[in-house]
């Protein structure tokens, strides 16, 4: 019984860490500096070792994970703010993304997130927007594309 006890609790220990809550107006992006203010927007990269980095922008984000100033290998999970859910953190890689220079996010990005397709499809053809999913906007990052004009 101990052992199994113990067991348990171990593997609990060695869990992936997931998203916690963001500090708006007490915490600054972990990419651009600024401090996370909307609750429309944001991020949170969870690493290996459960350390949560916090970004105002999805865009953020996606730009930090491509210079790889977090290596690949240290990344545990992303989780984006779900933009009809205000301050609702979601798991990047099944949240799909709309893309419109409407949307006004922090570091310019025009990046958003929502927690179904259907939803992004509306909002994209609402607002003349590109439905993207997680590695689309880190292509986009890689490439630049997601810096102000």
């Amino acid at each position: 019984m101990r052992a199994t006890v113990a067991l348990l609790l171990l593997v609990a220990a060695c869990a992936a860490a997931g998203p916690a809550p963001l500090q708006w107006g007490a915490e600054s992006c972990r990419h651009c500096h600024m401090t996370l203010a909307d609750q429309r927007f944001g991020a949170e990269v969870i690493t290996t070792r459960g350390r949560a980095l916090p970004f105002d922008d999805a865009g953020c984000a996606a730009e930090h994970l491509a210079t790889g100033a977090t290596p690949a290998a240290e990344v545990s999970s992303v989780w984006v703010i779900d933009y009809t859910h205000p301050d609702s953190l979601i798991a990047a890689d099944g949240a799909v993304f709309v893309r419109s220079s409407t949307f006004h996010t922090p570091m310019g990005s025009g990046v958003v997130a929502t927690a179904d397709s259907a939803a992004a499809t509306a909002l994209a053809r609402e607002v003349g927007g590109q439905v993207m999913r997680w590695a689309d906007v880190l292509t986009a990052a890689s490439a630049g594309e997601l810096r102000p004009r």
